[in-house]
């Protein structure tokens, strides 16, 4: 008898722990106000893996986290009019990723893919893809990257097609496409840059409208 109660409960376990996983991916899940489970866990070694509009949007909500894409992505449609972008942000385009009060932190590794049809009407904030990036402990902030900007361009205080302020470092990224224009500081990459952060291997291949270029 007691031989098989310790069955029943063996059972018992192994049917729990199949039914209710637990992850670091599910946890970020209920975190995430889309929902969406990411495949990897966040850490250096198993990035989340990010592989449309959605899930790129939803990495505001987790900045210390890391990052890679599994392929391009192209924001034509998601902020488009009706697109889930358009209907959050409206006229103002996309909503950088970070901002100074609370920066990307994270790793994001582009893997040599692109994202394309970025375009943002912020004028009073810092602007680009990433609003603003910080430094971690061991890894560059953002790398392998191309940012391609939509017609409608990028209009920021501070901007920049890739990041608005860093104090980070960049590694082999490139932004192409559209203008930016800045009622501040501007650059192809970068809006404003601080005397701690790094660019390496890095350029862009567009027209700017500054009132003071920096980069």
């Amino acid at each position: 008898m007691k031989k098989f109660i310790g069955i029943l409960l063996m059972i018992f376990w192994i049917l729990t722990v199949s039914v209710y996983p637990v992850s670091a991916a599910s946890h970020f899940a209920a975190q995430n106000s889309e929902n969406i489970y990411f495949s990897g866990d966040g850490s250096p070694e198993n990035p989340y893996i990010i592989t449309t509009a959605k899930e790129l949007d939803t990495a505001r909500e987790n900045l210390s986290a890391n990052y890679k894409l599994g392929n391009d992505i192209n924001l034509t449609e998601y902020l488009s009019e009706n697109g889930d972008g358009y209907v959050k942000w409206n006229e103002s385009g996309w909503e950088p990723i970070g901002s100074p009060d609370k920066p990307f932190t994270g790793n994001f590794d582009g893997a040599n893919h692109v994202i394309s049809g970025l375009w943002i009407n912020r004028p009073d904030a810092y602007v680009g893809l990433f609003g603003a990036v910080y430094p971690n402990d061991k890894y560059s902030n953002i790398q392998n990257l191309g940012v391609e900007i939509a017609e409608k361009g990028i209009v920021g205080s501070a901007g920049g097609g890739l990041v608005g302020y860093s104090k980070g470092e960049i590694i082999n990224c490139y932004v192409t496409g559209g203008s930016i224009k800045g009622l501040d500081t501007i650059g192809g990459l970068i809006g404003n840059q601080d005397v701690i952060g790094s660019v390496f291997n890095s350029m862009p291949i567009l027209t700017l409208y500054p009132k003071r270029a920096v980069f």
